[in-house]
């Protein structure tokens, strides 16, 4: 053996050791194969380990915004969003996954390093709480991407018009449709309450001033808030409620506005009647409490409203309960409200009627949303037969989010909180108790895999593909409680039998590892006995992909208290039972376990080298596995066509051969 070659090997042995698995995740093992075993002939192999992945990328995300609360936000390659045609809110769009989830600290920043898709080169930060713009983006630059708001430079940029509530000419109300079908006449708001600006925007002029039911700190109510209601972007169905408030003691109730998430200029009141006799309908009984909800904070969309602003975040009110309401008259009316009473609320959409003209045009909205069961109405009148709203406690505050005109379900147009003296002394159902505990889901990508190894294969690499989902269990401040991979399975037309495992890094000794199954059809996952090998960090998933067809397995390991970051990563390999050992197929350059029958090394197309430390690879550009990072179904679209069984991949993706031959220079997005 030559000098030049004995270099060669030294050099190579050492790029291994110190690239490692870092394009698909960072696991330290020990090398299986002992003194004395058998080494694999020497051949050539390609250099190129056929990484999708930027590993190691610093992503900040920066909300400098007058709310001081943490902003749960999501990582995507594309924006994530399509606005609904007439323009009053959007949707997410079918089939993209975010990359990331968290969320920022307490005054908005969130700086960390993370592995990417290769392809990436803008990313955009979606979030869906109220209080922050939905999207914001950021272009990578070398080895970073900032993506940033700045409320004063939006504030102060000369296109954008925030908060310049011009005075109109004349006076303007507010009004709440009523009625049902086409029988629409206008019931007035008991004007009692509140004084406002009715030339401008309707700002309420007689404040609540005192400090025994103010809001004591707004930022844990806006974390709650979006830890409840946002962070799976639709309202979970146990907060949703049609439900009005107990009042168990007397007791003085003050409400504050703390934000909206809508076009509309809308109205807010409220009502009351002794338990057990809750009215037919609102006429005659509501009080006004806002009379336009519109806050003209940050511009989500194309929104002309936003100038016609008519309140401020914190804004408060304290009620009144009047006992001669049914007469029409305020006499005897006081702060303290009776117990044995309840208290609902009503949005009514854009009841302000100083309606602005937009794209999708300048007219009354019928929507009502109110906390009592059938008292909501859609635009023709017509009862909702579900919530409109959702109610529940953190701490002394009782928290009230409400769904508008449309069905985005994130009940976040307008949201209001209620505190009383007693601070329990309004009941509220769906109380949740401690930390709220919420799983937020993120894309790794798919994984693709030949099972001939180490003979020459149809590098088609569809005989077994998998989907890896990553999951967590977070709180509102961030901290995680557990970590999960789900592995989503397809159909495969592979004729052995090959089982799936992974290897996983970041485990501590006091971790607990569970293993579960959602058949296809299910709904549920059940637990299912694991098969865990400490020495090498080895779980087998299943011994045959193939039994449970488009099943999905779901890996978690529950942290001893909570972890800061994400700790836990996988990388999937096959293995099949074989006479002389384990048969398994590993990604490039990735080492087997000790079970690994070792007399496969160097057969057919396989180049492992064992002195090198250096295995799964082959000379040409197909490997016999490969992680497409950032992958969805849809990219999938050629792999899963069984018309397409047998066709090499390059037939399928036309800049695949100029991503593999360039060493993933050229054609990085070749699989999107």
């Amino acid at each position: 053996m030559d000098r030049r070659f004995l270099l060669f090997a030294f050099v190579a042995m050492m790029v291994f050791l110190l690239t490692g698995c870092m394009n698909h995740g960072e696991v330290v093992y020990d090398d299986p194969v002992k003194p004395g075993q058998p080494e694999s002939t020497e051949k050539d192999f390609n250099k190129f380990d056929f990484s999708t992945v930027s590993p190691s990328v610093t992503v900040t995300v920066n909300y400098n915004l007058p709310t001081k609360a943490g902003v749960y936000f999501e990582l995507y390659d594309q924006d994530p969003t399509v606005d609904i045609a007439d323009g009053a809110s959007f949707t997410m769009k079918e089939g993209v996954e975010p990359l990331y989830a968290g969320m920022t600290d307490a005054n908005g920043h969130f700086s960390q390093e993370m592995a990417l898709p290769a392809y990436v080169k803008t990313l955009y930060a979606f979030s869906p709480s109220f209080f922050a713009p939905k999207v914001i983006s950021g272009s990578l630059n070398g080895n970073a991407v900032t993506c940033s708001f700045d409320y004063q430079d939006y504030v102060n940029a000369s296109r954008v018009k925030v908060r310049s509530v011009m005075e109109t000419a004349n006076e303007h109300d507010t009004k709440m449709l009523i009625g049902t079908g086409n029988n629409y006449p206008d019931a007035p708001w008991k004007n009692w309450l509140v004084t406002y600006d009715k030339k401008k925007g309707g700002h309420v002029t007689n404040l609540y001033t005192g400090t025994e039911l103010k809001v004591e700190n707004s930022t844990e109510l806006y974390t709650a808030h979006q830890a409840v209601i946002n962070v799976n972007k639709k309202c979970p169905e146990e907060y949703r409620s049609s439900a009005d408030f107990y009042i168990k003691e007397d007791s003085e109730v003050a409400l504050t506005f703390l934000g909206g998430y809508t076009c509309w200029n809308s109205s807010l009141g409220y009502y009351y009647y002794k338990d057990g006799e809750k009215p037919s309908d609102l006429v005659g009984n509501v009080v006004l409490v806002f009379p336009n909800t519109q806050v003209g904070a940050i511009k989500q969309n194309a929104w002309n409203s936003y100038p016609q602003a008519g309140i401020n975040e914190g804004d408060c009110v304290q009620l009144k309960y009047y006992p001669n309401i049914a007469s029409g008259s305020q006499e005897g009316a006081t702060t303290v409200f009776p117990a044995g009473y309840r208290i609902g609320l009503v949005l009514a959409t854009n009841a302000w009627t100083n309606r602005v003209a937009t794209t999708f045009g300048k007219h009354d909205k019928r929507y009502r949303s109110a906390t009592s069961s059938g008292l909501s109405v859609d635009n023709g009148g017509n009862a909702y037969t579900t919530p409109r709203t959702a109610a529940y406690r953190y701490g002394n505050y009782v928290m009230v989010s409400f769904e508008d005109h449309i069905d985005d379900q994130n009940f976040s147009d307008v949201v209001v909180t209620l505190k009383s003296n007693p601070v329990k002394a309004i009941e509220v159902p769906e109380i949740p108790g401690g930390d709220i505990i919420t799983e937020v889901k993120s894309l790794r990508g798919v994984y693709c895999f030949e099972d001939l190894w180490p003979e020459k294969g149809d590098y088609d690499m569809n005989d077994v593909l998998t989907k890896v989902t990553y999951a967590k269990s977070i709180d509102q401040n961030n901290k995680i409680y557990s970590e999960s991979h789900i592995f989503q399975s397809f159909e495969n037309f592979a004729t052995k039998n090959n089982g799936l495992a992974v290897r996983v890094s970041g485990l501590a000794t006091e971790d607990q590892l569970k293993l579960y199954r959602r058949k296809s059809g299910e709904t549920e996952y059940k637990e299912i006995d694991i098969n865990y090998v400490p020495d090498e960090k080895v779980v087998y998933i299943t011994s045959d992909v193939k039994q449970y067809k488009n099943a999905e397995y779901k890996l978690t390991v529950f942290h001893r208290g909570t972890v800061s970051k994400e700790k836990i990563s996988v990388i999937p390999f096959l293995y099949r039972q074989d006479p002389d050992g384990q048969w398994e197929v590993h990604m490039p350059k990735d080492k087997p376990t000790k079970k690994i029958n070792t007399k496969l090394f160097g057969k057919g197309d396989d180049a492992t080298n064992v002195s090198t430390g250096v295995y799964f690879v082959r000379d040409g550009n197909y490997p016999f596995a490969i992680f497409l990072a950032g992958a969805t179904e849809a990219d999938l679209k050629g792999l899963l066509d069984r018309a397409n069984e047998g066709k090499p991949i390059d037939e399928l993706y036309p800049n695949y051969a100029k991503w593999a031959t360039s060493g993933g220079k050229d054609g990085i997005d070749w699989y999107k």
